[in-house]
């Protein structure tokens, strides 16, 4: 009351005047001026101690996953929100840290995993600083949750059955709860009940179920009316004698080896040891009444001796071959010079189905080798120099050797020149109207004959000289015909005789046959 009397003063005048009220009952003025003292006080208190905070809110799972949220208080004034230092606890461990920005929309989240085993309850706390970007607000805090219950998680009951144990007389069966609370797992032997088991949470119980010598039992696991699991076994631990049996099949291509096949009549497990070529491929164990088969690989061409062994088995062998492909088909053609690429080509090819080598030789040197694949051909050009001749070779595997002499010849001879005629030597005209004694007599009746017929009357003497060289030549069965450039001596002077005669016989009729005509015509 005496702050809220000063408090009225202020607003003028004295209390009992300013505000009637206050002249009635003591009681009454007491209470009001309390009143007024209290608003007088939260008037004039700090503001910032009420309005700057933090909350946070979390969720726990049944596992013990906790995930929380800090988040800053709701006003216009965005820099008021701002707080850069929150500290979070679970359950009073450190889970993290963070702060209230504009970046992060004055939120951030983060998760914390309790440990084993879970608490009941968890209360997640967020201690927060000042307000502001340097803390200028102040309104420093602690935010919480309050206690967050830990709920239980569904149980998840599993279980498994292992294989007759002979030295414990039955089957071992494991059961487990991965959930939360207690499982409860049934165990039945040929669905009468064995025995219900209580598994805790994240626990594992084993139960051993007997199986009499020489029987068949079958196991169930079940929990809430579901199967975990079942097995019929058979209990047979005093086993008979295996009785071992292999047999090695030809090669089978699809695989790339020789099959071999193993069996076991008995009861007892055998173990078959497989080699090749004294080398172990595998071993295999073959149970009781089973079967089972191993393939022996082998590469092409290759010949190997397979061996199988077991206790109780005698020694099974068989000496096989892969020969899966067919063989090179080899072959080679030796083509004719080309003058463009400047030699000959060789072209090879193999029809078969096994990869072949050829080998190509020039001049006894070889010049390449040539691996072609099946199916497949390849071409080699060898160069051979203009004006040579090069003899090439092909050989290869299963190949009947092929070869040839090729020439290359591409450029053309140059022509033989044309020797100069001859210069002109006729006499003059006035010779052709002096008799040539010399002439007459030199050729005699012949001269006279062709002077008395003229020209024409040559024919029947050329005639004769041609039909005598000619039987000359007819006489020798060895000798060339005249003019053809041989040595034959008779042919040279048949040749030269004619030419003779040639020379002399025409110059003289035609000065003959020119005087002829100058007289007639002075007649």
């Amino acid at each position: 009351m005496l702050l809220a009397e000063p408090a009225i003063r202020m607003l003028g005048g004295d209390a009992p005047s300013r505000f009637p009220v206050l002249k009635g009952s003591p009681m009454l003025r007491r209470s009001l001026l309390l009143c007024l003292s209290s608003v007088f006080l939260l008037a004039f208190a700090p503001s910032s101690a009420f309005a700057h905070h933090a909350t946070v809110t979390a969720t726990v799972d049944c596992g013990g996953s906790v995930a929380y949220t800090v988040t800053s208080w709701s006003t216009p004034d965005e820099d008021h929100r701002i707080n850069n230092s929150v500290n979070v606890t679970v359950g009073g461990a450190a889970a993290g840290s963070g702060a209230l920005t504009a970046a992060n929309g004055y939120a951030f989240s983060g998760s914390f995993q309790l440990t084993q085993p879970l608490p009941a309850s968890v209360t997640v706390n967020a201690a927060y600083g000042a307000f502001g970007a340097s803390g200028e607000y102040g309104s420093a805090g602690t935010a919480s949750t309050g206690a967050l219950t830990v709920p239980p998680c569904p149980t998840q009951p599993t279980g498994s059955i292992a294989d007759i144990s002979c030295s414990s007389g039955g089957a071992l069966a494991t059961l487990g709860n991965t959930g939360g609370g207690t499982a409860t797992i049934r165990i039945t032997k040929d669905g009468a009940v064995v025995e219900d088991v209580a598994v805790g949470a994240g626990a594992t119980e084993t139960r051993l179920v007997p199986i009499a010598e020489d029987t068949t039992a079958t196991i169930t696991l079940s929990s809430g009316g579901s199967t975990l699991a079942s097995r019929t076994l058979s209990a047979n631990c005093n086993l008979a004698p295996a009785v071992p049996s292999a047999t090695i099949a030809d090669i089978d291509c699809a695989t790339g080896g020789a099959r071999v096949s193993l069996g076991n009549t008995g009861e007892e497990t055998a173990t078959f040891t497989v080699t090749a070529a004294g080398a172990t491929v595998a071993t295999v164990p073959v149970v009781g009444g089973a079967t089972a088969s191993q393939v022996v690989p082998i590469t092409e061409n290759a010949t190997t001796t397979i061996t199988v062994t077991a206790p109780g088995l005698a020694t099974v062998t068989r000496t096989v071959m892969r020969d899966c492909v067919a063989p090179a088909a080899p072959g080679a053609v030796i083509g004719g010079i080309s003058c463009t690429d400047g030699g000959a080509y060789v072209i090879v090819t193999n029809t078969g189905g096994e990869a072949t080598t050829f080998t190509i030789t020039v001049g006894g040197a070889v010049l390449d080798t040539l691996v072609v694949t099946g199916g497949a051909q390849a071409t080699r050009l060898v160069p051979i120099a203009e004006d040579t001749t090069a003899a090439i070779v092909v050989t290869a595997p299963n190949l009947t050797t092929v070869s040839a002499q090729v020439a290359r010849d591409c450029t053309p001879a140059a022509p033989t020149p044309t020797p100069p005629a001859a210069a002109n030597t006729a006499a003059p005209d006035a010779a052709l109207n002096t008799p040539m004694a010399s002439e007459a007599d030199s050729l005699g009746n012949a001269a006279g004959a062709v002077d008395a017929v003229g020209v024409t009357e040559l024919t029947p003497v050329l005639d004769a000289v041609a039909t005598a060289g000619v039987s000359d030549v007819a006489a020798g069965a060895t000798d060339e015909l005249p003019f053809t450039g041989t040595s034959d001596l008779r042919a040279l002077l048949v040749g030269g005789f004619l030419a003779l005669l040639l020379g002399v016989l025409l110059p003289v009729t035609a000065r003959r046959a020119e005087r002829r005509a100058r007289t007639a015509a002075r007649d």
